[in-house]
C-alpha cells in the first residue's frame, strides 16, 4: 500500500490516486464550509449584542420622550414589559411539589437532559453492548456519522 503525504500534511495510506484527490477535495470544502459556519456564528453573536444595545438605548429614549408607541416605514414600535421567572437552584425540588401541592400540577414537568441521557446510554453501551430490558421500551437510539476535524499536531 503506498502513502500519499500532502505538503505538511499526515500520511494517508492510498487505495488510488483519484481517490485520495477527491477526498482532499471534500476535506477541503468540510473545512471551508466549517469556518464559514464559525464566522456566520461569530458575526450573529455581535449581532445579537448590537439589538440589546439599540433597543435599550430606543426603550430608554421612549420612556424619557414620553412615547409609547409610535410608526416608522410600516412597523409599530412600542414598548413592553417581560417577566422571566426561574426556580432558585437551592430550593427547586421543594419549590416543584409546593406548584403541585398549590393546584398546579400542570406546571411541573418532569425531565431527562437530552445529552445526559446521550451520555447514560454511550456507558451502558460501552459496558455491555446493548440496553438494558428495563430501558429498551422507553429509549430510541439515533447515530449520527460524520467527519471530526482538529488541528493536527
Amino acid at each position: 500500500m503506498k502513502v500519499i503525504k500532502e505538503k505538511d500534511g499526515p500520511d494517508i495510506w492510498e487505495k488510488d490516486a483519484d481517490t485520495m484527490v477527491g477526498i482532499f477535495e471534500k476535506a477541503e470544502i468540510f473545512s471551508q464550509l466549517k469556518a464559514k459556519k464559525d464566522e456566520i456564528e461569530a458575526s450573529l453573536v455581535h449581532c445579537k449584542a448590537q439589538i440589546k444595545i439599540a433597543d435599550k438605548s430606543l426603550y430608554d429614549t421612549m420612556i424619557k420622550e414620553d412615547v409609547p408607541r409610535f410608526v416608522r416605514k410600516g412597523k409599530m414600535f412600542h414598548l413592553k414589559t417581560m417577566t422571566h421567572a426561574s426556580a432558585k437552584k437551592e430550593t427547586k425540588i421543594e419549590f416543584l411539589q409546593v406548584l403541585k401541592d398549590n393546584g398546579y400540577p400542570e406546571l411541573v414537568v418532569e425531565t431527562v437532559y437530552a445529552q445526559t441521557l446521550s451520555a447514560f446510554v454511550r456507558e451502558l453501551l460501552e459496558e455491555s453492548d446493548f440496553l438494558p430490558d428495563w430501558m429498551k421500551d422507553y429509549v430510541s437510539l439515533d447515530e449520527k456519522a460524520g467527519v471530526g476535524m482538529r488541528k493536527a499536531t
